[in-house]
């Protein structure tokens, strides 16, 4: 095998609502993200709490997604052989659709869970059990951590920033303004060198690109360089919190009742995400968000309020999100089709851009920009953490210390490359 295919040796906290869809994605060999992968990932570790004495796997408790992210079905919410996908034990190792993995048991809140148990040769980290929310408790779990190549532990959601101030940056493609920079390791032996970062959640996802695109867009054609204020409304189909089914719930009696008798209010934590990622930009500061009966698809409207005088039409607005498309074929869709959830459900996409209802709206008070967006709220977020992780690695290959510890005189093989011809992924754009 080439250099630069080598393969990115991976662990995965837990096997829930994320990280579960990001295991199944990366064992299916035939599954449509992989012309987006530069080298193979495989999956050595699967941290988990607790293991089934009766059968030898994850309780019930830690695999609550297999109906999401199929791990344990067939059909209905992923693309699938006809056949049941099966999980099974064998020693010490869970066998996902042909795939041998460690199972690594213990409670990844306690001090030093990864640091005693992570394999030396893991390369990446996903963190998707949302347990680890603040830095604290990112740096209490990776005590002691020792690796070959350097570490990235990448949270899938944004992790709160510490008491000390000590925050963990936001790594989404293209529109981060923190580029990666991989830390050098200078020993020869195995290194306790880990960089960390956080993700966002889909709702942040969907609405990040549409900010990203819809700034620059105003910016490069007008001159003004951010909007008065952001706002997003939307519109989620059930997740783990607000089932098809009724789930009794002492702490929140309202997300116990059936997804297909009730529309509950509630709000998204983008505008948290938001607000590290483009600085300065107002964001109105209740981000509601609507549950709904829907398996996959999920809605997001974002509002865009500049000065009068503003001029700038929906077409160049359009234009721009075609362009996005064009360069980031694996984060964004564009269409002028009209579009309903059914349409969207498993695509790996951050949003799909209705560009039959982009308006512009000229008010008294000034311009309003409105852009809809959708995403399949169960697909999109495991395939975007895995393309971030690829670029973060590809950036790590490149550096000097590692071509010249772990490749041959091939040196020009991890030259970070965009994904599908797009733009660098973590490089602000100007």
């Amino acid at each position: 095998m080439a250099n630069k295919e080598a393969p990115i040796n991976v662990a995965i906290g837990g096997l829930g609502y994320i990280s579960g869809g990001i295991t199944l994605l990366l064992t299916e060999e035939q599954y449509r993200i992989n012309k987006y992968l530069k080298q193979p990932f495989e999956i050595k570790q699967i941290f988990v709490k607790d293991i089934d004495g009766s059968t030898g796997l994850p309780n019930a408790a830690e695999i609550n997604a297999d109906r999401r992210a199929g791990i344990l079905k067939s059909g209905e919410y992923w693309p699938a052989p006809s056949e049941e996908r099966k999980i099974k034990a064998k020693g010490d190792c869970i066998e996902i659709n042909g795939k041998l993995i460690e199972l690594v048991r213990g409670d990844i809140r306690d001090e030093g869970s990864i640091g005693r148990r992570i394999n030396p040769e893991i390369e990446v980290f996903f963190e998707g059990s949302g347990i680890l929310d603040k830095v604290e408790k990112v740096k209490k779990a990776l005590k002691g951590v020792k690796t070959k190549k350097g570490l990235i532990y990448l949270a899938t959601y944004v992790v709160k920033d510490g008491d000390d101030g000590s925050t963990m940056p936001i790594y989404i493609e293209g529109i981060t303004e923190q580029g990666y920079k991989p830390t050098e390791i200078k020993d020869s032996g195995d290194t306790e060198v880990v960089d960390a970062g956080s993700n966002i959640s889909c709702t942040g996802k969907a609405g990040g690109e549409i900010v990203h695109v819809v700034i620059e867009a105003v910016a490069k054609i007008t001159g003004v360089k951010k909007p008065t204020m952001v706002k997003s409304n939307a519109v989620h189909g059930d997740t783990p919190s607000q089932e098809l089914h009724a789930k009794p719930s002492i702490k929140d009696p309202r997300k116990s009742r059936r997804a297909p008798d009730s529309i509950i209010p509630g709000k998204t934590n983008a505008k948290e995400g938001f607000a590290k990622l483009f600085a300065g930009v107002e964001f109105f500061s209740v981000f509601p968000s609507y549950r709904v009966d829907e398996k996959d698809g999920s809605f997001v409207d974002m509002y865009f309020f500049y000065p009068s005088g503003t001029k700038i039409t929906a077409r160049e607005i359009k234009d721009a999100f075609i362009k996005e498309a064009e360069e980031k074929s694996h984060v964004v869709a564009y269409t002028e089709d009209e579009i309903t959830s059914e349409d969207i459900r498993q695509s790996t996409k951050a949003v799909v851009v209705d560009g039959s209802r982009i308006e512009v709206v000229h008010t008294p008070v000034g311009e309003v920009i409105y852009v809809p967006g959708a995403y399949a709220h169960a697909h999109g977020p495991e395939a975007q953490v895995i393309y971030v992780a690829q670029s973060m690695e590809q950036a790590k290959r490149q550096t000097q210390w590692y071509k010249d510890k772990f490749t041959s005189s091939d040196s020009g093989a991890f030259a970070l490359q965009a994904l599908d011809g797009g733009s660098s992924l973590y490089l602000p754009q100007k």
